[in-house]
């Protein structure tokens, strides 16, 4: 959904686990998480999912260097490492201090266990774990790293950057381009990038359906649909077509 809350759109489910450390890399249009012991990727419409890396354990910290082009994450025993696409996995660190959270900053990747801060140069051909300031008393439930010295997205654009791609509601930037997609409710005309409500502008009509009951017996009843024009298309499935 845009950031005032409006236009929300439903791009992915899962069925049998709760996805972890969504982030994203806009220059791209790509999402990742962690699902599972893997971790997924899809372009931002939700389209093009597939596995990006596998058997990473009970990971978190899921984080990107969208200026090195990597990802990193972290166990209770590693923090590991692999390009964007998946290939040249690597573990930067084997260490009992049991990571929980990771933080790209320029060269530099922090991390903590739920206590104390540390940092580690990626760069480094052997990289060393260095402590950042005193331990905390209270647990650390998260971790996320700002430079005033260097914007890193700066300049940074993707195929929505320039008039929301052309896009009455929403611009998903994928790999192929910009994409348009309406909120739930509405429904965007093939032929253009606009939205239109699926209610109080279009033909109702109705149709036959029939409802299996017991002993194999069914039930025929009217049923209320909507009739579009021909170059519309529904984007939600909450409203049912003729």
């Amino acid at each position: 959904m845009t950031l005032d809350g409006q236009h929300h759109f439903l791009l992915v489910t899962m069925q049998n686990d709760v996805p972890r450390d969504i982030i994203l890399d806009p220059t791209k249009g790509l999402v990742y998480w962690r699902l599972g012991t893997n971790i997924e990727t899809a372009a931002m419409d939700g389209t093009q999912r597939r596995v990006l890396v596998t058997e990473v354990g009970d990971s978190y910290g899921l984080s990107i260097d969208v200026k090195g082009q990597r990802l990193y994450w972290c166990n209770t025993k590693t923090i590991e490492s692999a390009s964007l696409d998946g290939s040249d996995r690597r573990v930067l660190l084997n260490t009992t201090d049991e990571p929980f959270f990771t933080t790209v900053l320029g060269e530099d990747l922090y991390f903590t266990d739920r206590r104390h801060i540390w940092k580690i140069n990626v760069s480094a051909s052997t990289p060393s774990k260095q402590q950042v300031g005193p331990a905390f008393i209270s647990l650390i439930n998260g971790l996320a790293g700002f430079s005033s010295q260097e914007e890193l997205h700066a300049g940074a654009t993707n195929t929505c950057s320039n008039n929301n791609g052309g896009c009455e509601h929403v611009c998903f930037p994928t790999p192929e381009g910009p994409r348009c997609g309406c909120a739930e409710g509405f429904i965007l005309r093939e032929t253009s990038s606009q939205c239109s409500m699926t209610k109080g502008e279009f033909l109702k009509g109705t149709k036959y359906v029939s409802d299996t009951l017991s002993h194999g017996n069914y039930n025929t009843r009217l049923k209320q649909c909507i009739v579009l024009p021909k170059d519309m298309r529904v984007v939600t499935n909450i409203t049912e077509t003729c």
